[in-house]
């Protein structure tokens, strides 16, 4: 999931979660693939040759099962706008992630850390905790180039006064997570995962159909309307950087270490 190395500190927090052989390959499979998107547009590879030198190995071993035969690094995405009978705008993107392999890679590392929080005895079936479907929220998922949203903005100050069970930051930087809860009986779980540095993903643990308040009536993105393309209706607006200083979804924490 992480650069190659990222784990050379002993002391780095590195949680193994043991489960069955089919689970395992269904979640090597998508992780494969966000690992390599998320490392295709991290920021590490400008500041680390061997981030660079994995990203681009990845990009040449990697495939996406809706592109048959054509490895992930070397995809593009084309959009042709026609926004009247004279202007026609061609717009081209790298390759783009699978949501449904995020949702499930998000549940998949979820549940490996619901376990580790809540388990009374993890060598018993009873005294085992584990996060079902039916119980894991998935809000969304945001590049780097976007953290600083209306969404994401409004999400990161609702959440920040609510109580932190856990958090984490290892492999450099390149995982981070941080789960919180209020005290009171019955109360909804937020968590959040940020991959490679370029990533982030958020969702509550609770009534999967019922997100909490976090989620709920958020502010406007400013998408503005382009009208029908072939089949499809299409949109668009300016994607917000998030300022360092501006950051509080994953308070500051030691690298490699973990509270909970």
């Amino acid at each position: 999931m992480v650069p190659a190395g990222s784990f050379a500190d002993a002391k780095a927090f590195n949680f193994q979660f043991r489960a069955c052989e089919e689970c395992n390959l269904a979640k090597s499979a998508v992780e494969d693939h966000v690992s390599e998107i998320t490392m295709l547009y991290s920021p590490g590879r400008a500041e680390d040759d061997a981030v660079d030198a994995t990203a681009r190995r990845k990009g040449k071993n990697s495939f996406d099962g809706r592109y048959p035969g054509q490895p992930v690094g070397e995809q593009s995405q084309e959009l042709v706008i026609r926004l009247n009978a004279f202007m026609t705008i061609t717009m081209v993107g790298g390759p783009q992630p699978d949501n449904g392999k995020i949702v499930d890679l998000s549940l998949y590392h979820m549940q490996g850390l619901f376990s580790l929080l809540c388990s009374r005895n993890p060598m018993t079936s009873e005294g085992t905790r584990l996060l079902t479907d039916s119980d894991f929220g998935f809000y969304g998922f945001v590049m780097r180039h976007d953290w600083g949203n209306a969404h994401q903005r409004e999400i990161m100050r609702r959440v920040v006064e609510v109580p932190i069970v856990a958090q984490f930051s290892t492999a450099g930087g390149y995982y981070q997570c941080i789960i919180r809860r209020a005290n009171e009986p019955g109360s909804p779980w937020f968590w959040a995962l940020e991959w490679n540095k370029s990533m982030r993903v958020c969702g509550w643990i609770g009534d999967r159909e019922n997100p909490p308040v976090w989620f709920i009536d958020l502010p406007s993105l400013g998408w503005v309307n382009l009208g029908k393309q072939g089949e499809a209706y299409t949109r668009h607006r300016t994607e917000v950087p998030l300022d360092e200083m501006d950051d509080i979804l994953f308070p500051a924490i030691d690298e490699g270490q973990a509270e909970v």
